[in-house]
């Protein structure tokens, strides 16, 4: 992946980082996605790694803000569906995700952060987590739900 400036601000428990974006042709994350996570502990499901929906093209003088939030504890798929409405957002595309964390690798120390989609197979989900053995990137079908220590990361709704 090629490198992206990052910036953030927290605003009333959201994170905001806005990503300044090379001219990037979003729809190769598959092969951009392996290729940084080489030398993470990786948790990936390639069936659901060929799932994920490619964003579009960006053009260099685009920006997005992800935006972080947390929920109040553990929840479900479901519930997390509400908390993201609640909070104006859409879940991220996994791509924008790990772009955050490429460019800035100790964000997941901190914040480790996931993203969801749902699609006709179920949720699934993409997490960024550092624990003492490294960096642990997730790709994997939702098991019913998430830990509330993550931050789960969207975008606002257009």
């Amino acid at each position: 992946m090629e490198s992206t400036m990052l910036t953030s601000q927290q605003i009333g428990g959201i994170i905001v980082r806005r990503l300044h974006m090379d001219s990037v042709d979003c729809r190769s994350f598959s092969e951009d996605f392996l290729s940084f996570v080489q030398g993470c502990i990786q948790h990936i499901d390639e069936s659901v790694l060929r799932r994920i929906t490619r964003p579009e093209l960006y053009d260099t003088d685009d920006s997005v803000e992800v935006c972080f939030f947390q929920a109040a504890d553990n929840v479900s798929d479901d519930e997390l569906e509400k908390e993201y409405v609640r909070h104006g957002l859409v879940p991220v595309n996994p791509y924008l995700l790990a772009r955050v964390n490429e460019n800035d690798p100790g964000f997941p120390i901190g914040y480790p952060n996931l993203t969801v989609w749902k699609d006709d197979e179920g949720w699934h989900f993409v997490s960024f987590e550092q624990e003492i053995e490294g960096l642990i990137v997730s790709v994997q079908s939702s098991p019913g739900g998430h830990l509330g220590y993550y931050w789960f990361a969207g975008l606002r709704k257009q």
